[in-house]
């Protein structure tokens, strides 16, 4: 079927005026970019090495309070059930500091707290034993705390390893992010 000319004029003037203003509406309703999550901690200094009292008690080696860090987290994003934290060294990955699942959709930060007993949460397993928080020790080694935002509450025990829980949020985590920590200067 062939179309007079003036109804193709019609038809191309019609379909240019719809694609502007699909075009003007996609542009106006575009929702702002979602805020990338991040995790701090306010007892990090200038240098990233937290204070003599977040350092471990280990058999006279490290001979902190073993207090877990103030940390703090923002951009968590739409659809967030629970978070989870691990801690870790990734110099020696047979040391895992602290596994904490089921934290809370609502939570912004974890207090700092007395061998990592936050009160929220359920923390897992490390190698000092199950239930257990392991402070940062090793002069000069990052530590990495890393936060996890998960789409369904993930809940763990007192058991649960790092393996556990990287198995627990397989196809759960909807972002993520690390912040690195090292021991006070002991000079």
């Amino acid at each position: 079927m062939k179309l007079s000319s003036a109804l193709r004029t019609a038809v191309v003037l019609a379909s240019a005026a719809s694609l502007a203003t699909l075009t003007g509406c996609a542009a106006t309703a575009s929702p702002e970019p979602a805020e990338d999550l991040a995790l701090t901690s306010p007892d990090l200094d200038a240098d990233g090495r937290l204070p003599d009292w977040a350092t471990n008690s280990v058999a006279g080696y490290c001979t902190g309070e073993n207090r877990s860090p103030d940390l703090a987290w923002t951009g968590a994003p739409e659809g967030t059930e629970s978070f989870a934290l691990a801690m870790t060294d990734p110099a020696n990955s047979a040391y895992r500091h602290w596994i904490v699942t089921a934290i809370p959709a609502d939570a912004t930060g974890l207090a700092s707290a007395e061998d990592g007993a936050i009160g929220v949460g359920i923390t897992g397993s490390n190698w000092q034993g199950p239930g257990r928080y392991a402070g940062v020790c090793v002069d000069d080694n990052p530590y990495l705390y890393t936060l996890y935002a998960l789409d369904e509450p993930i809940e763990g025990d007192a058991s649960t390893t790092y393996g556990d829980l990287l198995e627990l949020i397989d196809g759960h985590v909807l972002a993520e992010a690390t912040l690195s920590a090292m021991p006070a200067d002991r000079e």
